[in-house]
This record gives C-alpha cells, sequence and structure tokens, in this order.
C-alpha cells in the first residue's frame, strides 16, 4: 500500500484504492494459506485472523493518508477564504467611506467564515464530522453551478426564433 498511496505518492480515487485493497487483501491470505506452517490448525486460524486485523488497520491508515491528499477536499475552505478576503475588503471600504452600518454585516461575515474555516481544518486534520464537511463541499460546487448559469444567461441569451 505504501507504493500505491503512501505519503509520498498522489491521491489515488477511493473506488480504485479499495479495489487494490482488496487484491491485496486476497494475495496476502491466500499466500498465507498455502504457506506450511508449524502447529496445529487453531493456532493457524488465529494468526489468519491477526493477519486480517492487521491488514485492515493498515488500510484504514493509507486510506487516512490518500484522502488528506485528495485537492477536492480543501475547495470549501478555499471558497470561504476567497469570499471572507472579499468580505473583509468591503468593510474596510465601507469603513473608509464612513458607512459603518453596512460595515458590520460584511465584518460578521467574514468572522464567521474564519470560524468555519478553522473548524473545517480541524476536522479534516482529526477525521471527525465528515458527513458536515462532505454537506460544505458541497457549497462550492452549487454556486459554480449558480454563477456559470448567471453568467450563461447574462451574455449568452438563448434566441428563440
Amino acid at each position: 500500500m505504501e507504493k500505491i498511496c503512501g505519503g509520498s505518492m498522489p491521491y489515488v480515487p477511493e473506488e480504485e484504492l479499495k479495489e487494490k485493497h482488496e487484491k491485496m487483501r486476497d494475495d496476502a491470505i491466500a499466500q498465507f494459506t498455502h504457506s506450511k506452517k508449524f502447529g496445529d490448525n487453531d493456532i493457524s486460524i488465529k494468526f489468519q485472523a491477526q493477519l486480517e486485523q492487521d491488514i485492515s488497520h493498515l488500510f484504514e491508515h493509507y486510506y487516512k493518508v490518500n484522502m488528506s491528499k485528495q485537492v477536492n477536499s480543501f475547495k470549501f475552505i478555499i471558497t470561504a477564504f476567497i469570499v471572507m478576503i472579499a468580505s473583509l475588503m468591503i468593510s474596510q471600504i465601507l469603513d473608509l467611506i464612513g458607512l459603518d452600518f453596512l460595515m458590520a454585516p460584511f465584518h460578521l461575515i467574514s468572522v464567521l467564515l474564519l470560524l468555519l474555516i478553522l473548524f473545517c481544518a480541524y476536522a479534516q486534520f482529526y477525521g471527525g464530522f465528515s458527513g458536515v464537511l462532505y454537506k460544505l463541499n458541497l457549497i462550492p460546487d452549487y454556486l459554480m453551478r449558480e454563477i456559470k448559469k448567471l453568467v450563461i444567461e447574462k451574455y449568452h441569451p438563448v434566441k428563440i426564433e
């Protein structure tokens, strides 16, 4: 697994990683069962169970290493960071103009986005809240679809004749 998705290797799609893991696990168990062993069958079964447990623990480790390399998992963080910077710039411009009552909502948005970015970074680093991260990573895709739709409608109107 180190050669497939170790620390120095690029991201491997999840389905491909699971297929390779199953093939390697089956090969390892087949090699274990076909090799000659000393002792009775009960000891062999015990060691085979230990081998399967070790393989599953190693797969969990390499799976987490591989998922941490996925660039798409940072889509929400990057989008939130860009919106946060834009919101901070708008709030500073409004403060410079003297429109403090309009500055406050933009500043609040930037602070909330910063907290959300910190939450996402914590959740990705420690591997928790995967359902929440999945939902948050759907937001940039939705935003891009809506922005593309608006741009296409504005600059490429459909001509019906």
